[in-house]
Order: structure tokens, then C-alpha cells, then sequence
């Protein structure tokens, strides 16, 4: 039954996998979008296929995602749909595009603020942007990336898993998994930190 389960996933897998769009090519034209928002609130973000990167902005009222869209060597940005909708103090960004576009996210935001990320395929990188974050890919890797020992002093606790892959770069409290891994890791901050990947790798880095 376990074998037959694993299985499944890693079929289903390699559908997604294959399904994903190539890599941009050069000369495909940036694009800029840039939208009112007050640090503090709650940002949650939807990207059904793609590579998103968060990083602190200098912008302190604005969040601004620079974006290229590529389709057979093309721009092929008029297929981007992006949608912002404010829900009291939480605000819902969405990112949708066609399974054959290749799109590559940058996403500055302002700090702090809470984060929750949600995608169904591609590489989530989240790099120094302080508060509380929630953090998952269907198919894909997440990686976070904090200052030297930043992890205890940050984060109250951390929690990551994996259905099917590896989870690495901080000394946990508690990890268990063989196929996939659970981690728990607790330290001395106000942030609280949760990484789920289906089919993928969980990196924790610090710089």
C-alpha cells in the first residue's frame, strides 16, 4: 500500500514537472507593477506556476513585483493576470498565468509584516523580510534566507515539512521522516515560521 502510495506521488510529479515552462530567455522585457500597502498588515500571496522571490523593499507604503512572462522566446506578459484585493487589514495578491508561460517574480515588500505564500508550482525564495511567515509549494523547492544566526533570535519556532524530499540547514529540536521529513525548531524571537513543500526541498540559510 506504501509502495503503491509513493508511487502515485512521484507520477504525479513528474506530470507537474513536465508541464512547467522553460527558462526565460534574455531580451525578454521586465515589467513593474506597484501597489499602496501599509507594513504591519497581513500579505497573502497566490502564484499558481512559477518562481517567486520575496525580499525586503525600500519602500515603506508600497509593494512592487518586477516580473518577466516568456512563451516560446516571446514576452508574453498579456497573459498575466494580477489581481489585488484588500480583505480588511489581510490583502491578497494573486498571480495567474498559462501552465506554457514562464514566468519569474521578484516581490518587494515592506517590514514587518505577516506572510503567507501559496503556490502550486515553481521555487519559493524568501530572503531577510522580518515577521511571522506561512509558507508552501505544491512542486518546487523553498528556501529562506536570514542573517548569521538569525533563525533563534528571530523566530519563536519553526516548523517545516516535506511529503517527498529533504530538509536542511538548521539543527532541529525534533525531525523525523524518511521518504518526507518533519522538523521543529524552537527559539528565542516573536516570529513564528511554517514551510510546507509536497515534492521538493526546504533550505534554511543564513548570510
Amino acid at each position: 500500500m506504501r509502495e503503491t502510495s509513493i508511487r502515485s506521488l512521484l507520477a504525479l510529479a513528474a506530470i507537474c514537472v513536465a508541464t512547467l515552462p522553460l527558462s526565460a530567455s534574455d531580451g525578454v522585457p521586465g515589467h513593474v507593477k506597484k501597489w499602496e500597502f501599509t507594513a504591519g498588515h497581513a500579505l497573502r500571496v497566490y502564484l499558481r506556476a512559477g518562481d517567486l522571490k520575496v525580499i525586503r523593499g525600500d519602500d515603506a507604503t508600497h509593494i512592487v513585483l518586477r516580473y518577466t512572462a516568456e512563451r516560446h522566446h516571446q514576452d508574453a506578459s498579456d497573459l498575466v493576470r494580477l489581481d489585488l484585493d484588500p480583505r480588511g487589514s489581510d490583502v491578497l495578491l494573486s498571480v495567474r498565468s498559462p501552465n506554457n508561460v514562464n514566468l519569474d517574480a521578484t516581490l518587494e515588500v515592506p517590514a514587518p509584516l505577516t506572510l503567507d505564500v501559496r503556490m502550486f508550482a515553481g521555487d519559493l525564495t524568501v530572503e531577510r523580510v522580518k515577521g511571522s511567515k506561512s509558507l508552501q509549494t505544491h512542486f518546487g523547492d523553498i528556501t529562506v534566507i536570514e542573517p548569521k544566526d538569525g533563525y533563534p533570535r528571530l523566530y519563536r519556532s519553526v516548523e517545516a515539512s516535506t511529503r517527498i524530499g529533504d530538509i536542511n540547514g538548521l539543527d532541529f529540536n525534533h525531525e523525523h521522516g524518511w521518504l518526507g521529513h518533519v522538523g521543529e525548531f524552537a527559539g528565542q524571537g516573536s516570529y513564528d515560521l511554517r514551510a510546507h513543500v509536497g515534492t521538493g526541498d526546504i533550505n534554511f540559510q543564513s548570510q
